[in-house]
């Protein structure tokens, strides 16, 4: 019996442990998501879930030297994984592969497992990443 048990509880662990987390949802205004500012801090990345046409779509925000960036939680070599990043420390790491990237250089899109690039604005204090934008990242979800 003990056996089974062990057994059961190691197959969630692992089942849970394959799939994309699940985040927060941000907040949507007239078709986009709208994210304030001042509830971000500097080079701590916010993560996001949204769900899309029956596909949830990770993401992540985060303030570089006073700019709001925002990034898909996938990149091109690893999306297939479905895992995302980890924040440890000012870096995100690849939970599929373990490469690492300083916050303050991911603008810069260096090397093949670098988070994909979500287009944004700020206005009045806000950010903003249309709907449409994020629906372009589909794909990798």
């Amino acid at each position: 019996m003990r056996s089974i048990v062990i057994t059961f509880f190691t197959v969630v662990l692992l089942a849970s442990c394959s799939k994309s987390p699940q985040y927060p949802s941000p907040d949507i205004k007239e078709g986009s998501i709208v994210i304030d500012k001042a509830t971000l801090r500097e080079g701590a990345p916010e993560f996001f879930s949204i769900e899309i046409e029956n596909n949830r779509i990770n993401f992540f925000v985060l303030v570089i030297d006073g700019n709001v960036e925002s990034y898909l939680d996938a990149c091109i070599r690893c999306y297939k994984e479905k895992k995302g990043y980890r924040v440890e420390g000012e870096r995100v790491v690849c939970r599929a592969c373990g490469v690492t990237y300083p916050v303050e250089m991911l603008k810069d899109g260096f090397g093949s497992c670098h988070p994909i690039p979500i287009k944004g604005t700020m206005a009045k204090g806000y950010y903003s990443i249309a709907l449409d934008d994020i629906k372009s990242g589909a794909k990798y979800f």
